[in-house]
């Protein structure tokens, strides 16, 4: 996809759901898309990809970056969202940088029966150790998935039982929730 292509997908996108009021969240067919514009000098969005032999790190130092992120696959978007994310549906995460900007896109979906489970998790930053852990059920991944996954991040920042490792002892820092507001200080990376 050229980067001409991929800026009138995110107009098109972002004009949908500001008429509709999704606040950077919409449904298109069978899949689930968030878009946004952030000023280039915004806190960056790297995506961290859980898998069996550590972590992946996908960030913005390249110009354009399309990655498939599988299903069943937990991700954490550094200062999007503060927790791990598992999805039955697989998902695109789009990150194109121009001078004065740079936009995002999550995509998520494609198949018929998708979508319909979703795992808010928060892992050991020191050893790994899953601390928490909560599944919903046909939680439609839009702006309401979101609000019951940030009512997950106040019950996790709200139990120190929750955040303290047992494995090691190490406490994990508070999470936030869905954000995408390029003026929130950035996040630490955890």
């Amino acid at each position: 996809m050229s980067k001409a292509n991929l800026l009138k997908m995110h107009e098109d996108i972002k004009l949908t759901t500001m008429e509709n009021g999704y606040q950077g969240w919409v449904k298109v067919g069978q899949y689930i898309i968030w878009a946004k514009e952030y000023a280039a000098s915004a806190p960056a969005l790297t995506v961290l990809e859980k898998i069996d032999k550590g972590v992946v790190v996908f960030n913005e130092e390249t110009e354009y970056l399309v990655h498939r992120i599988p299903a069943g696959t937990p991700v954490h978007i550094t200062n999007l969202f503060g927790f791990w994310h598992t999805s039955d549906a697989d998902r695109i995460w789009i990150c194109a940088k121009y001078p004065h900007s740079k936009y995002h896109m999550i995509i998520s979906g494609g198949n018929f029966g998708v979508n319909t489970v979703s795992i808010v998790s928060w892992f050991c930053p020191k050893c790994g150790h899953e601390l928490a852990r909560f599944e919903d059920k046909n939680p439609d991944e839009g702006p309401d998935f979101w609000d019951v996954a940030a009512e997950h991040v106040n019950t996790f920042n709200n139990s120190a039982e929750m955040r303290t490792c047992g494995p090691c002892g190490h406490v994990h820092p508070q999470a936030y929730p869905f954000v995408h507001d390029e003026d929130r200080e950035p996040a630490e990376r955890w």
